[in-house]
């Protein structure tokens, strides 16, 4: 009882109660006299252990003089100060619970009042601190503070979604459709609809569980030294959910860890409830006019709102990407306009005006050193027309290449990890038996890798495969420090791990770094050779992170490894993998403008003259049965894009036909296996005169 009357005058207001009230909250079931007498022995006690001095005794009041500390003082002030995380570290627990006396019935009510409004705060609390965590991109820490929050408030469902929601933002998938699972039976057993926030949160969880994670390496770490470029954007995703446009640019070298800023971003923005975009640009395909753009535009083409743009914005989109007649159907494209890249620049425009009027929208543009000028032009331009649309623009790029990012757009700059960061990096990987043992493995990585996270993983990874380095049980151990100092400063970890792998592995890495973009699983086959290729080659090169499923496509994880592979490859081989790759996208048929430019594109650095006429001539013999009569050097120059030199161009059109060549002879041959007389009027003198002046062949071309 003493401590109970202290608990009460400690948080009465000024800390003073009158002495009748103190004896009906504390004695109501003993008479006035002696609920008198028994506040008289209880003060007495707490005399005894506080000093004489400790209450201040009026006429008819009690006030506690001396100062007593308190964690629930504590934990109102932590709450005052708006510190969660150190209120949540204060709370220890219900508020004097487990009391119980036959005449403070009173008391009894006020503690359960006081417990159930600590309670509250607590929560709170512990959601603000893993909020704050979730957006420093440290949230993997917090597991446990879910976990509490679930036994401190088992009916209540924030504990449950705390949980889901950090493994989530942690990429934890399995652990997190597991735990979607037990929140949905244990609801269902209760008979509870779940709250609109959990519904959301399982409905992401679940969909995120239906293609199973591959099995990997196990080291991913947490994203370590870029939790400041982590909170700014995820602030500035705030800023665009109350209505501002909001753009940044982050700019680093290879390897630092843009793709992975990116993605964890776009994880949390998904995990809140957001609508997010990623689209990466391909060095495969920065010489093909539009591609990025077209890529950027079939992706906002599938999102709710797209459906709102008008007929001549939809027939440009058509035009730029021909996947999304299937959005617009009975739409026709239209191309070959005058101010084609004013125009397309303001269709996507509209289009992105038109699906964040439905809802905010997070575009994430990676890779934007590899985007074809044509659409650094158009997509740049389309960005720069937001006025009050909620969206978060973010792109990501080389130092000096920053593509659709204008000049005036904040930077967010990723320098490499300072050795505290490398040291964080190894500690969630794993423990160390010694401490020492830990720094030291942190100043061999951090100084061999320069602090770029892609080779001090491919170091340590490395160095797992050939036993210089053991991590069982989630604890790392050091064999030889000096001697794993020497081995690390001894070679390129990229290409270590590179050269241990099976020649048809090693073929498909080729494949995808000479292609520079994603391919189909039959295109690998056809350019290395069909029954070379085994899923356990996938297999093998998907667990130790090098390729990765895009839909049904296969690409490169990272384009470092690309140019690492390239590098190790001779120029011979080289060359046949380009050609091998022209041949298999020509088995595709020359149907489609993009493949076609592709294979074009291959055939040349591979050297493949005979596949490249051939494809040439396909192209030509299409166009003038659907009535297209441009010169053969007009397109043969659109065929190669960049590539097209005046040599290149005038072999082009030695390889064709003469009927084919020359587009007047070609238009007489055509109308004549119509039937159609050439003394009609639509082949009059004037008119064929008309077309051999449009048509005549450039002195240029041979």
């Amino acid at each position: 009882m003493p401590l109970a009357l202290l608990t009460y005058l400690h948080a009465a207001p000024g800390r003073c109660a009158r002495r009748e009230h103190l004896a009906a909250t504390f004695w109501a079931n003993s008479d006035s006299p002696r609920a008198r007498q028994a506040l008289r022995k209880n003060l007495s006690r707490l005399r005894n252990v506080l000093g004489g001095d400790a209450f201040d005794d009026r006429l008819d009041e009690v006030c506690l003089a001396r100062s007593v500390a308190s964690d629930r003082d504590d934990f109102l002030d932590a709450i005052a100060r708006n510190d969660p995380a150190a209120a949540v570290a204060i709370y220890g627990g219900p508020f004097f619970s487990e009391f119980g006396s036959p005449g403070a019935a009173e008391f009894e009510h006020w503690a359960d009042a006081e417990r159930a409004r600590l309670a509250i705060m607590f929560l709170r609390a512990a959601e603000a601190a893993v909020r704050d965590a979730l957006d420093r991109g440290r949230g993997r820490d917090m597991i446990e503070l879910g976990r509490r929050v679930q036994a401190e408030a088992p009916d209540s469902e924030l504990g449950a979604r705390l949980v889901l929601e950090v493994l989530l933002a942690a990429r934890e998938e399995a652990a997190a459709a597991a735990e979607a699972d037990r929140i949905i039976r244990w609801l269902a057993e209760a008979g509870r609809t779940p709250e609109p926030a959990t519904s959301r949160l399982l409905r992401f969880a679940r969909e995120g569980s239906e293609s199973e994670p591959p099995e990997s390496d196990g080291l991913t770490p947490e994203l370590i030294g870029r939790e400041r470029e982590f909170h700014v954007l995820l602030s500035a995703w705030r800023d665009v959910v109350r209505g501002r446009v909001r753009s940044f640019h982050v700019e680093g070298g290879a390897g630092l860890g843009k793709t992975r800023l990116l993605q964890e971003v776009a994880g949390r923005i998904q995990t809140l409830g957001g609508r997010v975009v990623q689209v990466g640009a391909r060095p495969g395909e920065r010489l093909l006019a539009f591609s990025f753009a077209a890529d950027v535009a079939k992706a906002l083409g599938s999102l709710p709102g797209a459906k709102g743009i008008g007929a001549r914005t939809a027939a440009l989109l058509v035009g730029l990407h021909p996947e999304l007649g299937s959005a617009f159907p009975g739409i026709e494209p239209a191309t070959g306009e005058p101010d084609q890249a004013q125009q397309r620049a303001l269709a996507l425009g509209d289009l992105l005006a038109a699906v964040s009027a439905e809802a905010a929208i997070a575009l994430m543009l990676d890779d934007v050193h590899w985007a074809d000028a044509a659409s650094a032009q158009v997509v740049g331009a389309a960005i720069a027309r937001l006025g009050s649309e909620p969206v978060l623009t973010v792109t990501a790029g080389r130092p000096g290449r920053s593509g659709v990012a204008g000049g005036d757009v904040p930077r967010l700059l990723l320098k490499p990890l300072t050795l505290s960061d490398t040291e964080g990096l190894l500690a969630t990987l794993g423990t160390f038996p010694d401490p020492a043992a830990g720094r030291r493995l942190a100043a061999i990585v951090h100084r061999v890798s320069g602090g770029s996270p892609l080779l001090m993983l491919e170091g340590l990874a490395l160095a797992l495969e050939q036993g210089r380095l053991s991590r069982g049980g989630g604890v790392w151990q050091l064999p030889d420090g000096d001697a794993l100092t020497v081995w690390f400063a001894s070679l390129d970890p990229v290409e270590e791990r590179l050269r241990s792998l099976s020649a048809p592995a090693r073929d498909l890495l080729l494949t995808l770094a000479a292609t520079g973009a994603p391919l189909a699983l039959g295109d690998i086959e056809r350019a290395i050779g069909t029954g070379v290729l085994s899923q356990d080659t996938i297999a093998e090169l998907e667990r130790r992170g090098y390729v990765a499923a895009r839909g049904e496509q296969w690409d490169l994880a990272h384009d470092k490894v690309g140019e690492a592979v390239v590098r190790l490859a001779g120029e011979p081989e080289r060359q046949r993998a380009h050609a091998a790759l022209g041949r298999a996208l020509l088995a595709r048929g020359a149907g489609d403008t993009r493949v076609s430019q592709r294979a074009a594109r291959h055939l040349v650095e591979g050297d493949a003259g005979a596949d490249l006429a051939r494809l040439f001539r396909d192209r030509v013999t299409a166009a003038r049965e659907r009535g297209d009569w441009a010169s053969a050097s007009r397109l043969a120059r659109e065929l190669l894009g960049d590539l097209a030199t005046p040599r290149r161009v005038r072999l082009l059109n030695s390889s064709l036909p003469w009927v084919v060549r020359f587009p007047i002879l070609g238009w007489f041959m055509f109308r004549g296996q119509r039937g159609e007389a050439v003394g009609s009027s639509r082949h009059s003198p004037d008119r064929i005169s008309a077309l051999r002046s449009r048509h005549r062949p450039a002195r240029s071309d041979g």
